[in-house]
């Protein structure tokens, strides 16, 4: 049987605590029964939270992190001075001493738990001061070691995640520099997430610039993060739109759904900004080209030869069927569309082009280049994939530099190898018309 914990007495309601404990103990990684005992501690947050550090644990470390730092956001959100005092005299007892690696994991959690509940309420976490001194010299010890984990790449992941974190409830000015140095594609993408998130916390006038000057080099994922951050502040706004303009952004990064909030933006001056950038009509330098090639559409195609010219021409990067190589976008969700849209696809490329689909260059420490989509991301590695479903896996530590073209690794002039007629037999091979026989 489950053994029966001791708690510290500085709380009550022992029994109920050990109870939910031993419910939650191994399944923190479901939703719902992390949902379901949380809406049981109301006033007891404290209590569980130790009931759970005494009780054997089961369930991942992730889960376990997030259960726990949700238990004492509740109590910084709260903001009960009877229950931060109960916490409070239960921490110290934890903090006094010599401490374990397991003890400094479980008060840096605390802290950033504390943090995000008395960020809720507009306050700062050295307010806990005022419940007791004792805090000070804790957040301040605490802080100061988090600038170290957060960069030492041999700690777990995890461990890393919540000393970013913490550093988001540490003095702006001091932990800057650490955190920009996170923000490179040598690093594991969750702290770079974790990075940009806690830069924006800060609200410091000078993020927006921090954040774009890293976005050339940074992987589709952190770009969407950075994206969002931007448009996450009004204040914000305008420098993403600035750097739209600018050509460091291409606008098609932007969602199609954030886009069209902006299209719809009450300030009149950002609304008028984003019509310009944003414009479906803009016409882009392959006008001419398109204009040339509209002849294609008025022909009838011929499905059968049409799949002569993929396999010449597209399959490289392209399935259809059994047919070709998942590198680019999967071509059997295009046959609903109209010829005129597949047309301005085949011969522009770069009008729209998913964060997925954009080119990367990576130059090694050794010299060498790399170029290819990102397919996939590991803490310690990246892989890219090219022409015929080729990848190569790049281990982060070799990286010297990691750029985006900004375009589609689709290449233009597909009209110097595709003559009109034959457009017009892909056009029909694409959209699965039956052959001729």
């Amino acid at each position: 049987p489950d053994q029966v914990v001791e708690h510290p007495p500085c709380f009550t309601d022992p029994n109920v605590c050990n109870a939910l404990a031993k419910i939650v103990r191994g399944d923190a990684g479901d939703e719902w029964v992390r949902a379901a005992v949380l809406s049981s501690a109301a006033e007891r947050s404290v209590g569980l939270l130790f009931a759970l550090e005494l009780l054997k644990k089961d369930a991942d470390l992730d889960a376990q992190i997030q259960l726990r730092r949700e238990l004492t956001t509740i109590t910084g959100t709260r903001g009960d001075r009877a229950e931060l005092s109960q916490l409070s005299a239960c921490v110290m007892l934890f903090a006094k001493g010599k401490r374990s690696t397991k003890q400094d994991s479980f008060l840096r959690v605390i802290l950033v738990g504390l943090g995000n509940g008395f960020q809720r309420r507009g306050k700062l976490l050295a307010e806990l001061s005022e419940i007791d001194s004792d805090w000070t010299k804790l957040i301040d010890e605490f802080v100061s070691e988090a600038a170290k984990l957060a960069t030492d790449r041999v700690a777990l992941q995890a461990e890393r995640q919540q000393a970013i974190q913490l550093l988001g409830h540490g003095d702006a000015k001091s932990v800057r520099d650490v955190l920009v140095t996170l923000l490179d594609a040598k690093q594991p993408q969750a702290v770079q997430l974790a990075a940009i998130r806690t830069l924006a916390g800060f609200r410091q006038a000078d993020a927006p610039g921090t954040l774009l000057a890293t976005y050339r080099g940074a992987t589709p994922g952190v770009r969407a993060e950075i994206i969002n951050t931007l448009l996450s502040r009004p204040e914000w706004i305008n420098s993403l739109l600035d750097a739209i303009e600018a050509g460091t952004v291409s606008a098609t990064d932007v969602p199609l759904a954030r886009r069209n909030l902006l299209l719809r933006n009450a300030n009149a001056a950002i609304k008028e900004r984003a019509l310009k950038l944003f414009a479906r009509e803009a016409a882009g330098p392959r006008e001419v080209v398109l204009k040339e090639y509209q002849a294609a559409l008025t022909l009838a195609g011929d499905a059968g030869r049409g799949r002569k010219v993929f396999q010449r021409e597209c399959r490289q990067c392209h399935r259809v069927g059994d047919d070709g190589f998942d590198v680019g976008p999967s071509l059997a969700t295009v046959r609903h569309r109209g010829p005129d849209e597949l047309l301005l696809h085949v011969l522009d490329p770069n009008r729209e082009v998913g964060p997925n689909f954009v080119e990367y260059v990576v130059v090694l420490n050794d010299g060498r280049t790399a170029t290819g989509l990102i397919a996939s991301e590991t803490p310690t590695s990246i892989t890219l994939r090219r022409a015929e479903g080729a990848t190569e896996t790049i281990l982060r530590r070799e990286i010297d530099e990691v750029s985006s073209t900004g375009k589609s690794l689709m290449p233009e002039g597909v009209e110097k190898k595709i003559a009109t007629t034959e457009m017009a037999d892909l056009l029909a091979f694409l959209r699965g018309e039956p052959a001729r026989p």
